[in-house]
């Protein structure tokens, strides 16, 4: 669910407060440097109410929307009560684990967090007069609590509905080989900077498991460049990212101008962005996920999104073309005079989305499923729509001429003014729900 949106159709703002939720790793030999590659996954509150067993890990990403102290409601998306959220944590390796919190200009969104472990024993506060700490956690599962720290009146002045807390844990490098466990120190210079990482990029080309908010990124080429496990938000991003390396990159409430060529994004993640007048090609994207953001003008040419997502979002003016997006899913999304053809979109979902205008020809929809959604003026010319599972949808000055929808299933759709010249409809099932010879 948006909790952010503004009444123009052509941005998609997400009002960031950020509070950072920072946890690094300090061990002693029991520990071992492998950790750094561990799997980053990247997740906003919604997910942590539909799976119940995801647990957030050091290294892993999660943006959550903070209701007011004071909400009369609780949201079907939020993870606790009125004015709370709680977050299961994870804990792998048993080890001293360093919280900061982090306020955005001094504005803070978040009173005071607290983390238990499973029996609901606390183990420390973080809040206004203690910011930091540095404690010791072994391995298993533990819960935060993070507590509004403001009202209704409050947010009500500044026309939004929540604030996002940006919960972020890189893991810093593991001491390994013979030392004794040492006691933490601060970090000289401190490393968990936006403007550390900055200068680290533009002067070493590398800035993985970095940090990059506020920041203007522009007029920069970067080859070869390895920004994995990082995040950019918060500011322009107008660079060329050419055979570089930002797999688990998170792009959060970003307004992206760019070039991303032969690069790998790989489990990328584009949250609450506007992205205009950008290229995508022949892109490594298995499992990306698109969300909450607007998308228009922009290229995405022959790229390898299997199993990716685009929800709830905008995507106007824009071309995708040449790619595979194999059992990936589209989910409220609306699409306004694009071009999807010679796609393939195998075992694909396309749920209460909207298509304007768009041209979907000779692209492959094998056993898609386009359900509850809406097509106008769209043409599948030419498309391999068998076995897909077209129901409950409306089709309305749609031309499916050519198209192979044999074995497809159309039942409960609406044909409006529809074109079914020289469609192959062997054993299609018609919306009445009879079967086609």
């Amino acid at each position: 669910m948006m909790k952010n949106l503004t009444s123009t159709v052509v941005l998609i703002l997400l009002f960031l407060f950020p509070v950072f939720i920072i946890s690094s790793c300090s061990t002693g030999n029991e520990a071992s440097s492998e950790n750094s590659s561990e799997e980053i996954n990247a997740f906003i509150e919604s997910d942590l109410v539909k799976d119940t067993d995801i647990a957030v890990q050091p290294g892993d990403s999660c943006i959550l929307f903070m209701e007011p102290r004071d909400a009369e409601e609780d949201s079907e998306s939020d993870t606790g009560d009125s004015g709370t959220d709680v977050v299961p944590v994870e804990i792998s390796e048993s080890a001293t684990y360093t919280y900061t919190l982090t306020d955005d200009e001094g504005e803070s969104a978040i009173r005071e967090i607290v983390m238990r472990d499973s029996s609901g024993n606390d183990i420390f506060r973080l809040n206004q007069e203690n910011k930091e700490i540095s404690v010791y956690l072994e391995k298993g599962k533990y819960e935060m609590e993070l507590f509004s720290n403001y009202s209704s009146d409050e947010l009500e002045a500044e026309g939004i509905e929540s604030k996002a807390v940006f919960l972020y844990s890189p893991v810093s490098e593991v001491e390994s080989g013979g030392q004794e466990e040492r006691e933490w120190e601060p970090w000289e210079p401190h490393p968990l900077t936006s403007q550390y990482y900055y200068n680290m990029l533009i002067s070493t080309n590398k800035a993985p498991h970095s940090v990059i908010l506020g920041l203007t990124l522009a007029g920069f080429y970067f080859k070869g460049a390895d920004l994995a496990d990082s995040t950019i938000g918060r500011g322009m991003v107008s660079v060329s990212f050419i055979e570089s390396d930002l797999s688990a990159i998170n792009f959060i409430d970003a307004r992206i101008n760019s070039e991303f060529f032969r690069t790998r994004l790989v489990q990328s993640f584009f949250l609450s962005c506007l992205i205009e007048d950008s290229k995508f090609d022949e892109c490594v994207m298995y499992g990306a996920k698109f969300r909450e953001l607007t998308i228009s003008y922009s290229t995405f040419r022959n790229l390898e999104w299997t199993a990716g997502e685009i929800r709830e979002a905008m995507v106007m003016n824009s071309k995708f073309t040449d790619s595979k997006f194999l059992i990936s899913r589209f989910l409220n999304v609306s699409f306004y005079n694009s071009n999807l053809s010679d796609n393939d979109f195998s075992g694909a979902e396309m749920y209460k989305s909207k298509c304007w205008m768009c041209n979907l020809s000779n692209s492959n929809f094998l056993g898609a499923k386009l359900d509850q959604s809406s097509f106008n003026s769209v043409t599948f010319s030419g498309a391999n729509l068998s076995y897909a599972y077209m129901t409950n949808s409306i089709f309305e000055n749609t031309d499916f001429t050519g198209a192979d929808l044999s074995h497809a299933n159309l039942y409960g759709s609406k044909l409006i003014n529809t074109d079914l010249s020289g469609a192959i409809l062997t054993g299609t099932i018609m919306p009445d729900g009879s079967v086609h010879p």
